[in-house]
This record gives C-alpha cells, structure tokens and sequence, in this order.
C-alpha cells in the first residue's frame, strides 16, 4: 500500500524534474538546452534537501553546501525574504561551484509563512573576465576569471530589478544569451513554486513537511543498505597533479563504517594561484559522485542520501580553497 509520504515524496521529485525542464527548454544557450549544465530542487524549510533533479553530477553533492550557504548568509546578514523574492549569486564560496554557476533561490510561502524554497543553478556560458567562457587557464585569483556577484535580490515582489539585472549584464559578454537563460530560472523557480503549491493545498503543509522527512529517512536506510556489504576500516590513496614544476599532492583517507563514511584529504597540497582549486561545495560532490556510483543501486537524491557522508578538506588547502587568498576552482 503506497502512504502519503511516498506520494509526496514521488511528487517532489518529479517537481524538481519538472523545472529541469522548464529551464531547460527556456534557455537560450546550448550549454543548457544541449549540454544540460543545469540543476533543480526543493528545500524544506530548515534548508534540507528534500527533492533534487538529477542532471549534472558536480550539482548533486555541491547544491547541499551551496543551499545551506547560502541561507546561512541570509540569516547571517538578516535579510528577509518577501513571497516573490528570488535571491542570486555565482560566489564560489557561497553556491559550491565556479563562477559560471548561477544559483538562484525563492522562498515558497503557504498562509504567509516559507515552508520551503526551491533553487535552481545553470552554467552562464560568459559571466566576465579577459577571456571568451570565463574559464581563465592563466587566471591567479578569483577577479581574474569573471564578475563575482554577490547574493542579491534579483526578483523583488515578483518583478525583476532592472537595475541589478543591469550591471550584471553589463559585465558579460553575451548579455543577450545571458538574460534569456537568468529569464529561464526565473521562469523554472515560478514553475516550482507553483507546484509545490499544488501539493500543499491538497496535503496540507504538515503532511508535505512530514513526507519530506520520511523521504528522507528512507534515502538514508537505502543508502546504508548500500554501503552495507562493503569492507570496514581505512583506506588510503595518494595521487598528483602536474603543473608547473612540482607535483602537486591530493591524499585521501576513506573510513568506512556501518553507518558512515568519511573522506578526509588532510595532508593535500595547499591551495594555489592557479585556477585548480576545488571550493568545498566541488570536494563534496565528487565524494558524493563517487560513493553513489560505487553503491550501484537506485536512491532518491535528497538529504537522506547524502546525511551518510562526512568531508573533511583543510581551510586553505587545494580542496577548500581560502577566499582571502581569492583563489578558486
């Protein structure tokens, strides 16, 4: 007998799939209508995973470190979220990725209260900088690959603010492409919030909040059934990286657990002025990446998945670069 929860949960999912879609069909470059750079999904209103489309790998780990950033910024800067507000921002630091990556989030309200967001990232295929595409090889610090944009209300009270959207825009070198696919995630966030609406008039939002934390709890009991066979203990692995005239050094140390499991890469060569450095948000995904694939089974992305696993980079290393030094992925 399916439960509500397991509807819910299914509904979601296909939400976040269903802005996937949106964005992508309403998108103007073929970096996202073809090459697919885009991600989608809904937090609950703690900022928890409780429904991810599963489009780009290195989004499905970093959207988590971005999401909770990026609300932690919100809270941390006291800035208050209005029903048809959708906040913005490419900053490594915050979003989880490189700045090409725009993250942009909305609030969900039900009886004038949030009981959710939705978010969605896609790859501007020119956001500033010297060169064509933003991806600088010679680049030595973060100013030096494009504009860094801060999180700032793009969307007020559901309309654009020209004037933000303006010095964006100026600063990129395709604007018009730019704004047809910044148009596409506004218009993929709408499609969401839309939905979630739907869902909630028809459960009641303690039933969807509910469902949201058994979706969960069950990605979480499939994931630890997932790893369940595999060997205890430690292990380690040492690799490098060729550029300039040292080796550059990555080590890892997996502990495996029955209910965890931790990547510790303490000991990884320190972070550079080169544009190699992976933000915390990349370092997490590509644990997340390679551990599901390893696992060889089916589980809904959500925050149940990814509660089994711990990262641990060293601030400052090449794997969780410092923004002092303004050095990024």
């Amino acid at each position: 007998m399916i439960k509500d929860w397991e509807l819910i949960g299914k509904a979601s999912q296909f939400i976040a799939e269903e802005m996937g879609i949106s964005l992508k069909r309403s998108a103007i470059s073929p970096n996202i209508r073809e090459r697919m750079d885009h991600s989608c999904a809904i937090l609950d209103r703690s900022g928890r995973i409780a429904a991810q489309a599963e489009h780009i790998p290195v989004h499905l780990g970093s959207f988590k470190i971005g999401s909770m950033n990026l609300l932690e910024w919100i809270r941390s800067n006291r800035t208050e979220l209005s029903e048809g507000d959708m906040i913005l921002t490419n900053d490594p630091y915050i979003t989880g990725t490189h700045l090409n990556d725009v993250m942009l989030m909305a609030p969900v309200f039900h009886e004038e209260l949030i009981c959710a967001y939705v978010v969605n990232k896609a790859h501007i295929v020119d956001v500033g900088g010297p060169v064509f595409g933003s991806l600088n090889p010679n680049a030595k610090n973060l100013f030096q690959e494009g504009m860094i944009i801060p999180p700032v209300k793009l969307v007020k009270n559901g309309k654009i603010d020209s004037e933000i959207l303006s010095i964006i825009l100026s600063n990129f070198k395709e604007p018009s492409t730019a704004l047809g696919d910044i148009n596409a995630q506004i218009a993929a966030n709408r499609s969401g919030i839309g939905r979630i609406m739907e869902m909630l008039d028809e459960y009641g939002t303690k039933a969807v909040i509910h469902g949201w934390k058994e979706a969960m709890k069950h990605s979480r009991k499939l994931a630890l059934s997932g790893i369940s066979g595999w060997k205890q203990g430690s292990f380690y692995a040492t690799d490098t990286l060729e550029a300039g005239n040292s080796p550059i050094l990555l080590k890892l140390r997996l502990d495996i657990s029955n209910d965890s499991i931790t990547a510790d890469f303490s000991g990884s060569s320190s972070d550079l002025e080169l544009p190699l450095n992976a933000v915390n948000g990349v370092t997490f995904s590509a644990v997340a990446y390679a551990v599901r694939s390893a696992m060889n089974s089916e589980i809904p992305t959500n925050d149940g998945l990814y509660s089994i696993l711990k990262v641990h980079a060293p601030k400052g290393s090449l794997l969780n670069p410092d923004f002092s030094l303004f050095v990024s992925f």
